[in-house]
């Protein structure tokens, strides 16, 4: 009879969870986003792109190169866009939607030194495996 996986403990999934949002949005920041909310959600990285850039257009690259993503809701559809990592994902999918991010805003002229969001991401992910160990 085969047993199934262990369940893991439901704090070390929401660490987890804040783990890779704080990744994403540490990714955008390095690409020229800012942080929408002041407190930003465990669940979902809502970021403002850089001048010249709607959120719909992030939104829509990003589906275009296939990865799932939301523009704002109605009156911030144009000023935001979201990316939520909840569900099956883990610290490596999060490093990969940092690179498809920076594919995304090169596409759309913004100009950075490639490597600066994985790098981002990377750096926000080690800072915070310490904690997820510790819960």
């Amino acid at each position: 009879m085969t047993q199934a996986p262990p369940v893991k403990d439901a704090r070390i999934l929401i660490v987890d969870d804040q783990e890779m949002n704080t990744a994403l949005l540490e990714a955008g920041k390095a690409l020229g986003c800012v942080q929408f909310a002041d407190v930003p959600s465990p669940a979902c990285a809502a970021l403002v792109p850089p001048g010249g850039i709607s959120g719909k257009q992030v939104a829509d690259r990003l589906k275009e190169m296939g990865a799932r993503a939301a523009a704002g809701q109605d009156p911030f559809k144009d000023a935001m866009f979201r990316i939520s990592m909840m569900g099956y994902f883990d610290r490596y999918d999060a490093l990969a939607v940092a690179g498809i991010l920076e594919d995304v805003f090169e596409s759309l002229g913004v100009r950075f030194e490639r490597g600066v969001a994985v790098s981002a991401a990377w750096k926000a992910l080690e800072v915070k495996s310490e904690l997820a160990h510790t819960v």
